[in-house]
């Protein structure tokens, strides 16, 4: 590369000359200089689009995203059909979480370049995002005609049709990603996940461990796996499952609730609250994780605790508990937790002895 930039300025001062410069120390990761020869060849034309896109590449990769977005715009407004500026404008929108706008981006590249696989894509992910799953599926639809090959399409295609529990087609899909990619690890989660809904558990691990030997570091095999045996209350292998979902995974709150689900079935309560708090500390959102967490109170005979977590649980749920405070007050203990359960609509029950005397601190 040294070798190369003296090279290119023997073919003179042109603009095009200053921008091949550009990319070479853009390629080299020297943002300043390859803005320098940018900034020149725009200041010997004015008019070359594919400076100003270059331009915005360097500013997104260097997570300058306003001026990137400028030089996206400048670049439009030079050359209103460069769908890569369209595009690159598309995903940085997306980088910063702006996803309304980057769709606007990607509809309107998609009116110049009507066959562009990449941008239908795109366009699928956002509409994900922005919970448009009918925008969506037609999106990906539109990524699958003009590249029938796309793995990945056939992939969110099935995710999307098994949200909408048509799971006839979501299997076709899978089917049709594994022909193109025997080694792609999400599919079988995904088939596992409809065998598990139809409460097909063996099937589902089978799935499970297929993703996992396929793909050792994704962290969902794991855990979905260790649900499976959790669901088939097959403790020892759920925690081995489940341990390694939260190594691979620290910071999945998923995995850490469902750890503490096992040790509550072990009956052992102090590990589980230990795994409900440290979910609670990673998303102090997540209602199961308190209503666990006053479970295995409650079972130990820690009822102000218990009531404390149910009672959290009630705020964020947005649910009412008009009698639970009632209860309390008369230390009635026991009704206070039934109703609290009941408000949360936990259906099963939890045994606590009568003759248990409350754990009051």
């Amino acid at each position: 590369m040294k070798e190369y930039i003296p090279r290119v300025k023997k073919f003179g001062k042109r603009e095009h000359s200053k921008l091949l410069i550009a990319q070479a120390y853009f390629t080299e990761r020297k943002y300043t200089e390859a803005i320098a020869e940018c900034n020149a060849a725009l200041h010997i034309n004015p008019r070359l689009a594919s400076a100003q896109l270059l331009r915005a590449q360097i500013y997104a990769d260097t997570g300058c995203f306003p001026e990137a977005i400028e030089a996206c715009r400048a670049a439009m407004n030079i050359d209103p059909k460069l769908v890569n500026a369209y595009l690159l404008s598309a995903t940085i929108h997306m980088e910063q979480g702006q996803n309304p706008d980057a769709i606007e981006e990607c509809r309107a590249a998609l009116k110049i370049d009507p066959k562009n696989a990449e941008i239908y894509s795109l366009l699928g992910n956002l509409c994900i995002e922005q919970k448009r799953y009918a925008e969506a599926v037609e999106a990906f639809y539109g990524a699958l005609k003009y590249n029938p090959q796309d793995v990945t399409a056939h992939y969110k295609l099935a995710s999307l049709y098994l949200n909408d529990k048509k799971e006839q087609d979501a299997i076709a899909e899978v089917e049709a990603a594994l022909r193109l990619n025997p080694s792609f690890a999400r599919p079988h989660l995904l088939l596992g996940d409809i065998y598990f809904a139809n409460k097909k558990y063996d099937a589902a691990l089978i799935e499970y461990e297929e993703a996992i030997n396929l793909n050792p570091k994704l962290a969902e095999g794991y855990l979905k796996a260790g649900m499976g045996y959790l669901t088939l209350q097959q403790y020892q292998a759920a925690l081995h499952k489940l341990r390694l979902a939260s190594m691979i995974n620290p910071k999945s709150a998923e995995s850490f609730y469902q750890l503490g689900n096992v040790y509550l079935k072990m009956k052992h309560y102090e590990e589980a609250i230990m795994h409900y708090h440290t979910a609670l500390e990673l998303n102090s959102q997540l209602i199961e994780a308190h209503t666990g967490a006053g479970d295995a109170y409650a079972l130990q005979g820690h009822y102000q605790e218990a009531i404390a977590a149910y009672r959290t649980a009630i705020k964020i749920s947005g649910s009412e508990c008009n009698t639970c405070d009632l209860h309390e007050e008369h230390g009635r203990y026991h009704e206070a937790i039934a109703e609290y359960r009941s408000a949360l609509q936990l259906s099963d029950e939890i045994i606590m002895a009568e003759n248990r005397v409350p754990k009051v601190h």
